[in-house]
C-alpha cells in the first residue's frame, strides 16, 4: 500500500522471485490439494488423514537439506514416534467376533 501511494511500487525482475511464484502455486495449491482427493479414491479417509502426519518429518528434511538445519537426537526420537503412530493408524482393524446369546 505505502509502496502504491509513494509510487515505488514495482513488479520484481529476478527469475528466483519468480521461480518461488510458481513453486507455491503449482505444488503448495495444486498439487498439495488434489494429491488428497486422489488418495481418498485409494484408502479409507482414517488411512489417507494418517499420512498428514508426515508433514513434519518431511518439513523437517527439507529444511535440513535446503538450509543445513542441524538434527538432534529429540528429533529422531520425535520422527520415530510419528512413523509408529502412521503404522498403528494405517492397520486394518480385525473384525470383532459377535458374541451368541
Amino acid at each position: 500500500m505505502v509502496g502504491a501511494v509513494g509510487g515505488s511500487l514495482s513488479v520484481p525482475t529476478e527469475p528466483q522471485v519468480w521461480v518461488a511464484v510458481v513453486w507455491l502455486t503449482v505444488f503448495s495449491t495444486f498439487i498439495a490439494y488434489l494429491v488428497p482427493w486422489q488418495l481418498l479414491k485409494m484408502m479409507s479417509a482414517t488411512r489417507m488423514s494418517a499420512l498428514v502426519y508426515l508433514e513434519p518429518p518431511v518439513t523437517l528434511l527439507w529444511a535440513a537439506w535446503m538450509f543445513g538445519d542441524a538434527i538432534q537426537w529429540t528429533t529422531y526420537a520425535g520422527v520415530v514416534v510419528v512413523t509408529l503412530g502412521i503404522v498403528i493408524a494405517r492397520q486394518r482393524a480385525k473384525p470383532v467376533p459377535c458374541a451368541q446369546t
